[in-house]
């Protein structure tokens, strides 16, 4: 057989299976399309209008105050920052508890956190849990949990020789040159929490307790990726974070790593971080209602406050852990225990763990979930 028709039969077998690869995909298509058509047919135009607005709020990494949320929704402005929950409610277009009352609130709650990480002050939190060791005056004032730890790694690969080289009896004339490819690539390290202070970049690695620290002056610049970033620091290999990308719409948590990343950093680097940048649009879900006063409201003990400060995202709390830090018997902490879990603080107990679904700087969070749960009969 000559080159023609080996050729044609290679053209023929290749149009075979790019007509096989547009079917699949034009099925693939055809079924993501009735998939989304299935879904929006569950929501009214109005309850599709919220969805989207907030949807793309969140994609186009937008910073607004959830008051805001609320009105390009479509909420009249008075009603909007009226700040009146129970005259809100009646103008957002969701069943109470409903999924898709849970997807808006979840986006909204989450655009709104980055609000509040921009303009105002950065929470302190406790060292108890990670147990650094922290340079005087050094505060720990942010933390993204769930980090995958990457590192430059250069492997030399395909050797090859170029040149020649003649050689008769004794007689040796010419030269080789040895050729080698280097390949770089990132290899993940180790798994863990990525935590900020007012001086240095901390990862605190779980596999294999591999701990890394940068001085934030001594970072030069960052890239972002969309799903993590990279920290360039002077004479050493790059760091690779990549975050995780989990959504639980039933408590209220999406991961938006990237932008607490870039807005956290910034404000660290800039020393605005115990400022209040803008305090007139401060989205408030009722002015005059505290954690104290909404769990008192609802029937729930309010020592519920105090232990809330032990709170870590996805993180185990116990029983024991309770009694131990505050110094009260097993009924007593375990009673409270099971109140957190009616609020949807913490998880059902599995093992004698449960997981904390809130943190303590989460204080919208922490009143909605309060306000939404049933009275402690």
């Amino acid at each position: 057989m000559d080159g023609t028709g080996i050729f044609l039969i290679g053209f023929v077998i290749f149009c075979f299976f790019m007509a096989i690869y547009k079917l699949v995909d034009n099925g693939s298509a055809k079924k993501q399309m009735k998939q989304t058509q299935q879904a929006s047919s569950q929501f009214t135009p109005e309850q599709l209008k919220f969805l989207q607005t907030v949807g793309t709020l969140f994609k186009e990494n937008r910073v607004v105050p959830l008051l805001q949320v609320y009105e390009e929704c479509g909420i009249p402005h008075e009603i909007a920052y009226s700040k009146n929950p129970a005259i809100i409610d009646k103008y957002i277009p969701f069943d109470k508890g409903s999924s898709g009352e849970n997807v808006f609130m979840t986006y909204a709650l989450a655009v709104n956190n980055r609000y509040l990480l921009k303009n105002t002050q950065l929470v302190e939190h406790s060292n108890d849990i990670f147990n650094l060791n922290l340079r005087r005056n050094e505060k720990i004032y942010h933390v993204i949990y769930s980090v995958i730890l990457y590192q430059e790694k250069t492997t030399v690969t395909n050797f090859a020789y170029s040149g020649f080289r003649w050689s008769s009896g004794p007689l040796r004339f010419g030269n080789l040159n040895v050729i080698t490819n280097e390949i770089t690539r990132f290899s993940p390290v180790d798994s863990g929490n990525l935590i900020f202070t007012n001086e240095r970049l901390i990862f605190l690695g779980k596999q294999k307790n591999i701990t890394k620290q940068v001085d934030l002056s001594n970072i030069l610049y960052n890239n972002m990726y969309q799903d993590g970033v990279m920290v360039h620091i002077p004479n050493q290999k790059p760091l690779l974070f990549k975050f995780s990308d989990y959504k639980d719409f039933e408590i209220y948590q999406i991961a938006d790593s990237i932008n607490e990343f870039a807005i956290v950093f910034d404000r660290l680097l800039n020393g605005t971080y115990m400022d209040d940048m803008d305090n007139s649009q401060q989205p408030i879900l009722d002015e005059s209602l505290d954690v104290i006063e909404a769990l008192k409201r609802k029937g729930y003990n309010p020592e519920i406050a105090e232990i809330i400060s032990l709170a870590e995202f996805r993180k185990p709390i116990t029983t024991y852990k309770i009694m131990s830090k505050f110094c009260m018997g097993h009924n007593r902490a375990e009673k409270l225990m099971e109140e957190m879990e009616r609020l949807k603080f913490v998880s059902n107990s599995i093992n004698g763990e449960r997981m904390w679904f809130i943190s303590p700087d989460e204080n919208d969070l922490i009143l909605l979930k309060i306000k939404e749960a049933e009275p402690l009969a």
